[in-house]
């Protein structure tokens, strides 16, 4: 009887172990177009194109942003590490944390001036699980999403 609950009581261990795992991270990286037609966008975001081309090296994501004929590069390592984020302008600066939820990436950034907080993001990015589209929650909050289409 005892030899009968030490084999339940490992292989529970086993099992949770197994199950305490987390989801494998996919792989964003692609060429994606965002898809107005599929996006909810407000007022505020009067973009009419973008084209995201994701790059995953390592412990580092690079996205590179061309939207509206306007190039920018931003490399994330989600690690939970609060890295700086380049200078908003000369009175305040940003910082951005990167890190996998399952299989979502969240990216949190900043804005600050002083210890004044004027900006607080949080950006959820998630595959579809057929790898065609992917989806940016921006804040969480339904009222806005942004989707793309592998390119």
């Amino acid at each position: 009887m005892r030899r009968l609950l030490l084999s339940i009581a490992l292989g529970a261990a086993l099992v949770s172990t197994a199950f305490a795992q987390t989801t494998a991270q996919p792989d964003l990286s692609g060429t994606w177009k965002l898809n107005l037609a599929k996006s909810k966008l407000d007022k505020q975001h009067k973009i009419k194109s973008q084209t995201i081309a994701i790059t995953a090296s390592g412990d580092t994501i690079q996205f590179r942003d061309s939207a509206d004929a306007k190039d920018h590069v931003y490399t994330f390592i989600p690690d939970g590490k609060e890295r700086p984020f380049g200078i908003w302008d000369e009175n305040n600066d940003s910082v951005v944390k990167a890190t996998w939820e399952n299989s979502v990436l969240v990216i949190e950034t900043t804005i600050r001036s002083g210890a004044q907080v004027l900006i607080h993001t949080i950006d959820r990015w998630s595959l579809s699980s057929d790898g065609k589209m992917l989806l940016l929650d921006p804040n969480s909050n339904g009222k806005l999403s942004f989707v793309y289409d592998k390119h």
